[in-house]
């Protein structure tokens, strides 16, 4: 086994071990494949999910294509065509905004380029989720042709670092704390409808019952 791979696995352990809650991490997905259904790929570590703010740097280690001979059936081996994507499919960085859940980094590749038909489109992305962990996740893909033949996988690999930074102010419409005010937090509002409650989390004006005011002030922040 040469060094680099001896680095690498010592980097995915020291990931992996990584405690709960950290300020930052180093995310690694290697090889989210797909046949051009919707696929996705956890973090074994996670970051701690209320930071203010997240700083990121990404770098693309590979994204791979299978080609198959329809005629025959021959499946050709992956091919890394990394190095014919624009610059900005290689790597990147930046600031978002939390808490978790919030979306760290989207790409929508087309290969190859216009003016040429696109052979693969779709949607490329890592998000960070309400309990910590990264998501690393490929959807809307269309598979096409290329050289002749039938397009038949993708498979992309990845690194992340994730910085988080402050601590946001919980949200108090998300009442279930996923990270999102959806039906979860609906129902759990109309549960408690009607009722008497003192300091509720439910009862947003304070009124001491939960009712039509808060029922407004929670469609009001609908996500």
């Amino acid at each position: 086994m040469d060094h680099t791979v001896d680095m690498i696995l010592s980097t995915l352990i020291a990931s992996a071990a990584l405690s709960q809650d950290s300020d930052s991490v180093e995310w690694f997905f290697f090889d989210l494949e797909t046949n051009g259904e919707a696929a996705e790929f956890f973090s074994t570590s996670t970051i701690r999910p209320n930071g203010e703010t997240y700083d990121y740097f990404w770098t693309l280690i590979s994204f791979d294509i299978q080609l198959t001979n329809e005629e025959t059936g021959f499946v050709f081996p992956w091919e890394d065509i990394s190095a014919d994507l624009p610059l900005e499919y290689l790597g990147g960085d930046g600031t978002v905004a939390g808490p978790a859940l919030c979306t760290i980094l989207e790409l929508n590749p087309t290969y190859p380029e216009p003016p040429e038909e696109p052979e693969i489109t779709g949607t490329v992305g890592l998000e960070i989720l309400p309990d910590g962990r990264g998501r690393f996740y490929a959807e809307d893909l269309t598979f096409g042709g290329y050289l002749g033949y039938a397009l038949t996988g993708l498979r992309v690999s990845l690194v992340a670092n994730v910085f988080a930074n402050g601590e946001a102010e919980p949200n108090p419409y998300d009442l279930n704390g996923d990270g999102v005010v959806g039906f979860v937090d609906l129902t759990q509002l109309l549960s408690a409808w009607g009722q008497p409650c003192n300091s509720c989390p439910e009862d947003f004006d304070g009124n001491g019952s939960v009712g039509f005011t808060d029922l407004t002030a929670l469609l009001s922040n609908w996500e």
